[in-house]
């Protein structure tokens, strides 16, 4: 049969399949012989809509996901899941698992930034989209998803994955400054604002963009501890321009 008539049958009977464990396997069985992305979507996508499927259902309906082999088919099945159904742990990872199938940085950077918003995610959700963010080669992309993380409330663990992700996946100093400058109007702890400093001076090697990173800090670190603004003289002293020292230390005192 053509993958056409094959997901409008499963559309069709799509209740009386999903009844019992073992209509839902042969469902699942059926699923798997449709070729089409476009047709396998469809059928998924109309699934995921229903108020019928159970958590270990949709556990079922993300392996047929995984023969998806279309970016943008797939990031419309996940933002779907992610838009339609609150979400328990273990499907959470599983959807940022598949995420990293996801070839192109855009696709994968809407279905992430769709998860991030979700509520209550796991240390165990938090790893897996640390590590589905690995491929992301864009600066743009990746920085648009740190931002997203920034609006969320960062313990010193969220905190140094943060900074973590800056240093591998975003090399552009402009959007690294643009990642800190927001960063600087966290409230952060001495022992965070110590951290992030440091992390600059490994991250961003443009006069421009460090010098100004650091005058956005610089209201708080007046604030902090003799510790904070000693590691601030030291990144500052990292400045290879006067021009730019200068702005640094004028905004300390």
């Amino acid at each position: 049969k053509s993958d056409y008539y094959l997901a409008q049958t499963l559309q069709k009977n799509q209740k009386a399949f999903l009844s019992g464990s073992e209509t839902l396997s042969a469902y699942i069985k059926a699923s798997n012989n449709i070729g089409s992305d476009y047709y396998l979507s469809q059928v998924l996508r109309k699934a995921i809509k229903t108020n019928d499927i159970s958590d270990n259902q949709l556990t079922d309906l993300l392996q047929i996901s995984r023969s998806i082999g279309s970016d943008y088919y797939l990031s419309q099945v996940l933002s779907d899941i992610l838009n339609n159904r609150e979400l328990n742990k273990s499907n959470m990872n599983k959807i940022m698992k598949l995420s990293k199938s996801i070839g192109s940085d855009y696709y994968k950077t809407q279905v992430l930034k769709k998860a991030l918003k979700k509520k209550n995610l796991s240390s165990e959700n938090y790893d897996t989209f640390i590590s589905s963010m690995d491929d992301v080669g864009s600066d743009h992309y990746a920085s648009n998803i740190i931002k997203e993380l920034l609006k969320r409330d960062l313990d010193n663990k969220s905190l140094d994955k943060l900074l973590e992700l800056v240093s591998k996946n975003v090399s552009s100093d402009y959007y690294a400054s643009g990642i800190y400058k927001k960063l600087a109007k966290k409230k952060l702890t001495d022992s965070q604002l110590i951290r992030t400093l440091e992390s600059m001076k490994k991250s961003m090697s443009s006069n421009n963009y460090l010098s100004s990173s650091l005058v956005a800090f610089a209201p708080r670190v007046k604030k902090g501890n003799q510790r904070v603004k000693d590691v601030y003289m030291n990144v500052a002293k990292s400045l290879s321009s006067d021009t730019y020292f200068g702005r640094a230390m004028k905004a300390i005192y």
